[in-house]
């Protein structure tokens, strides 16, 4: 599916339930507030305030517990189906609770909610909720003879038959098919690169191993191959369903598996390889063009020995190749140049990619590869004379070379993966066509255009306030509109830059989520609790803006060289950023109990507007096009915009303050 789909088709399926949910704050905020102002132990009635700071600290307190209770029990033990009823069983919990108290709806309210607690109950601890998850399932994969589907914090890992052939698919996407693989992409791929090499002895295989490639490997000469997944299921469920070709691959002696993050994996180890190949063959998300990097590639070459040889392939064509695919192509060979200074492109349905110290790699014919060939005793179906002599064309390699002369001449880089914006391009230029112009605007946006948007909305709202004064209601929003986007897009920098540096480490990436969503309770808490001792609204909410930017800033500059204590730090202070000003805004922007929920559902909806708008763009067109430096500078841009136009409309906020 292309953007247009998936946008269309997330928004469709989460919409009743969002309705739903931003619903709920606006109406929580406004019972909290009803119920606290009747408890007699409180000395004095809250201010509407109060309620919504604390509203807001639930919900983030919520979110952690959902998050923790998520990630160590629901993926581990329960189904989707289960999931979603005991949520909903929880839910109906607090409806009957709710429902007791004094001046409560009907009897039949009462009695409906207690039916479906029950039917809740049922579904849960009876057969019900594993036959409907069942149903879904034999739906999902109706065309298919589905054997196994299991989850991990990884993914979803499923096992199709088909006339013997098992296929392996992580998210849905096969990942490996056996006894019977590609033929012509495992005897490329695990040969070509080996043959570049005169004594192939050390191997890396970072994915993609099993099913074929380690099997034609081994023919090779080779004393030890590290075999990288970062997803245990993968192979347990390799081993489950087994075929000759897999036992042979994974009980070798000389194959070494290990469950790591290929990234975090070759930074740490003290091993030095002949040949490092990464089995993933597209940058098509942030994850996996960590692989494809200037930097990677720099790392990959500290691990290399002597003559050692880095290989990969990406999408390619035989007869031509989309604007979108050249770029893709291009700006990962600008960034492998920049690393190595022996390059070699065999290009092909998939084009195979080759670098490293020694020159030599230039010298490899087709007649030394053969020779090789059968100095090893190699037995292939593929790689004769005529087949190699077909595929190292220099006509073929001229075309290719000819063709990349229009692309980008940009490069890949950790901090601005570019490659997988234009990744996204290619994709939807083959399954969305009508995004292309989108997508091709989106890729000109760059900091002039973004600052000229910002100077013009800024002074849109000027002008507003200059003719109606009315409009000085617009900065608050507008400065937690500012603060949602900072909040989202921050919290994905942040855990960007954490797996730059650590690798994809799931239960690491939850701890930063977690310190997020605890500096935002914390910080909503100490806010709500001295908010009656606030004499300056105006003053430090202007310190709160102050503030923000000057950690956007911070993070733009230092990011590649934090810690993992500092991520944490960092993440637990921009929530404590988010979770103070909220409140606070909530002060400001209320005259009256009358206006508490309108007025708070207005807040709510600015912080989610905010926090949707740097989803969307954030991981797709910020920090692909901008690069994180330049987003931080974004972020800082919108921020500041916020400050001015709360200073225009300080008088006002003195007054109501």
């Amino acid at each position: 599916l292309g953007f247009g789909w998936i946008f269309s088709l997330s928004l469709l399926t989460l919409l009743p339930l969002s309705l739903f949910h931003g619903a709920l704050f606006t109406f929580g905020c406004r019972v909290y507030h009803l119920l606290a102002g009747r408890d007699k132990t409180v000395g004095q009635t809250p201010q509407p305030s109060h309620s919504i700071g604390r509203v807001y600290a639930w919900e983030a307190i919520g979110t952690i517990f959902g998050g923790i209770i998520f990630t160590y029990v629901f993926i581990r033990w329960f189904n989707s189906f289960q999931t979603v009823f005991i949520i909903a069983l929880l839910n109906l919990a607090v409806c009957l609770a709710l429902l007791k108290l004094k001046g409560s709806p009907s009897r039949a309210l009462k009695v409906l909610s207690a039916v479906f607690f029950a039917v809740f109950l049922w579904l849960v601890f009876g057969p019900g909720a594993d036959n409907i998850h069942q149903f879904s399932i034999n739906r999902q994969w109706e065309n298919f003879k589905l054997l196994d589907y299991q989850n991990s914090i990884y993914g979803n890992v499923a096992v199709s038959q088909l006339d013997g052939q098992y296929s392996f698919f992580s998210n849905a996407v096969p990942v490996i098919t056996a006894p019977y693989p590609d033929i012509a992409f495992v005897e490329e791929f695990g040969n070509i690169p080996l043959l570049f090499h005169p004594r192939p002895r050390d191997i890396l295989i970072i994915s993609a191993g099993a099913g074929g490639l380690i099997n034609e490997i081994l023919k090779h000469p080779v004393k030890n191959i590290d075999y990288l997944e970062i997803d245990p299921l993968i192979l347990e469920m390799v081993r489950k369903y087994p075929t000759a070709l897999t036992k042979k691959e994974l009980s070798d002696q000389r194959v070494h598996i290990k469950y790591s993050d290929g990234r975090r994996f070759i930074k740490q180890t003290a091993e030095s390889y002949d040949l490092v190949l990464i089995g993933v063959s597209e940058p098509s998300d942030l994850q996996k063009n960590r692989l494809f990097t200037e930097e990677f590639f720099s790392l990959a070459k500290k691990r290399l020995k002597n003559s050692g040889v880095l290989a990969f392939s990406l999408a390619g064509s035989l007869s031509y190749l989309s604007p979108q695919l050249r770029d893709v192509n291009k700006c990962i060979l600008n960034s492998l140049k920049r690393i190595y200074p022996y390059v070699r492109v065999i290009p092909g349905d998939n084009n195979l990619f080759l670098a490293s110290d020694c020159k030599g790699i230039l010298k490899v014919t087709p007649q030394l590869l053969v020779k090789r060939i059968n100095s090893r005793g190699l037995k292939t179906r593929l790689l004769s004379i005529s087949y190699l002599e077909y595929r190292f064309d220099p006509r073929r390699l001229n075309w290719f070379l000819g063709t990349l002369k229009g692309a980008t001449h940009k490069t890949n880089k950790d901090f601005r993966p570019l490659a997988v914006f234009k990744y996204g391009s290619y994709w939807n230029a083959q399954f969305s066509p009508y995004m292309g112009k989108i997508l091709k605007a989106l890729e000109r946006v760059n900091l002039k255009i973004l600052s000229v948007l910002v100077f013009i909305l800024t002074g849109i709202i000027y002008f507003a306030y200059l003719s109606n004064r009315r409009f000085s209601r617009i900065g608050i929003p507008f400065c937690i509109f500012a603060t949602g986007f900072f909040g989202m897009l921050i919290n994905l920098i942040l855990i960007f830059g954490f797996q730059i540096r650590y690798g994809y480490l799931y239960y690491q990436i939850g701890i930063l989520l977690t310190a997020f969503m605890s500096g935002i309770a914390l910080g909503s808490i100490v806010m709500t609790n001295r908010l009656r001792r606030i004499k300056k609204d105006w003053f430090v909410f202007l310190s709160l803006e102050f503030l923000i930017i000057l950690l956007a800033l911070i993070i733009s500059l230092l990011i590649d060289n934090f810690t993992r204590p500092l991520f944490l730090v960092f993440c637990f202070a921009a929530g404590a950023l988010v979770g103070s000003e909220f409140p606070l805004a909530g002060k400001m922007y209320l005259r009256a109990v009358d206006k508490l929920g309108a007025r708070t559902g207005l807040l709510y909806s600015s912080d989610l507007i905010g926090g949707w708008l740097a989803g969307i763009l954030g991981g797709m067109v910020f920090l692909p096009v901008l690069g994180v430096f330049n987003t931080c500078l974004v972020i800082a841009m919108l921020k500041f915009a916020g400050l001015i136009i709360l200073v225009i409309s300080r008088n006002n906020l003195i007054e109501r303050g």
